[in-house]
């Protein structure tokens, strides 16, 4: 990593351990400034270095400060919008879940400056259409051609909601059941207040390695994903069976992928809490902190994410075309799943189904489709380097 780089991961190390770090002398704050845009963490850096002198340059300075007044306005609007939903929830006695931002920011030394970028609340499915209802007839809009069948998105005052009904869609390996795995979830749940509930820390946990892995295999994720593990387990380690934790991973292919995990957040945020058994080569680790730092909030930046998606670890042409042709004109199971606009509809109509994806790809996404699938077939170096990086994270099959 660069000595920005460094810098960068220093600072956020600073403010969640309450702690002061050395950083380089004589750095560029635009390259931690523009770090700190591309992983959504500029109300993070600012409280690390607002009451010191290490940033002199002035402009940078009011920059960071306006990125940490934006932060906690927004969030403050977030705040008080999730607030009228769960109230919504509550009064019509339905229960919910709070999870993955909604719940890890209370963890935070500062919760209005953990970011999101939109709210997850998981419902039981037979509600679904209840909630629907009690949601638009108090103004919240729904998002139809971005929702999915068991998640719907719906949006007030400028904040996003995801209302899952299911946690996981999809499985990570083909063997493994990921799916059914997350089905029961109000049994692994503590109740907070009325009908909202938190999952037992141990589930919780698990969900989120799980998450970031799909991340991971779809393109890759950003530093606040590790900053997330990093400050939940340092906040309830007393309370964590995380035997428990390993075991359920191991039978979720994903023990050493949880342990490349916790080895960059040792290292990153000086936590020294989950010493790796298996080790990793001093060379590996430094490949994926760079793939991590580069990507951004999602790994998505500057990356092929279309050659990455239907490379699935293969150089074949014919199989990646394969692959391709299956985006293009996807199965009937998925298109019920993935687009809430098609319903329970007969597979006859597929042939129109289709063409409403297209016609909302080219013009309401307004993607250059010929373009990406060009670049999707290509045989690039990102497709290659992802290839690389999901055998070293341990998300490779057994």
């Amino acid at each position: 990593m660069s000595r920005e780089e460094e810098s960068f991961i220093k600072l956020i190390s600073e403010y969640i351990n309450r702690d002061n770090v050395d950083i380089y002398n004589n750095i560029n704050w635009e390259k931690i400034l523009e770090l700190a845009m591309l992983h959504n963490l500029g109300g993070i850096i600012y409280a690390s270095i607002q009451d010191k002198d290490i940033c002199t340059d002035e402009s940078v300075l009011n920059k960071f400060k306006t990125l940490f007044m934006s932060t906690i306005n927004y969030t403050t609007i977030q705040e008080i919008t999730a607030g009228k939903l769960i109230d919504l929830l509550n009064n019509n006695k339905i229960r919910h879940i709070l999870f993955k931002g909604a719940a890890l920011r209370r963890y935070y030394p500062d919760k209005e400056l953990r970011t999101m970028g939109d709210v997850d609340i998981v419902i039981d499915s037979e509600n679904q259409q209840e909630v629907h209802r009690i949601l638009i007839e108090n103004g919240f809009k729904f998002d139809e051609l971005n929702s999915h069948r068991n998640v719907r998105n719906y949006e007030k005052s400028g904040v996003c909601f995801e209302i899952h009904t299911k946690m996981v869609e999809k499985n990570l390996f083909e063997d493994i059941d990921y799916v059914k795995y997350f089905e029961n979830n109000f049994e692994n749940t503590n109740l907070v207040n009325k009908y909202t509930y938190e999952f037992k820390h141990e589930y919780h946990l698990v969900y989120l390695i799980v998450h970031m892995a799909k991340h991971f295999k779809n393109g890759g994720c950003g530093v606040r994903m590790f900053l997330d593990i990093a400050v939940f387990i340092k906040k309830i380690y007393k309370e964590l069976d995380l035997n428990y934790v390993v075991k359920e991973l191991e039978k979720l292919n994903l023990r050493e992928f949880f342990e490349r995990v916790m080895t960059l957040c040792n290292i990153w945020f000086n936590l020294d809490i989950f010493p790796c058994e298996n080790g990793i080569s001093k060379s590996d680790l430094e490949v994926i902190a760079k793939y991590v730092i580069d990507g951004g909030v999602f790994g998505y930046n500057n990356r092929n994410v279309d050659a990455i998606r239907i490379g699935e670890n293969n150089e074949n042409i014919l199989k990646r075309l394969i692959n391709l042709i299956k985006i293009i004109f996807p199965s009937y199971e998925n298109m019920e799943q993935r687009y809430t606009w098609a319903g329970d509809m007969p597979k006859y109509l597929m042939p129109l189904c289709w063409i409403r994806l297209w016609w909302f790809r080219a013009f309401v996404n307004k993607e250059n489709s010929l373009k990406r699938i060009r670049l999707a077939l290509e045989n690039n170096e990102d497709a290659k380097k992802h290839t690389e990086l999901i055998n070293m994270v341990g998300l490779h099959k057994e």
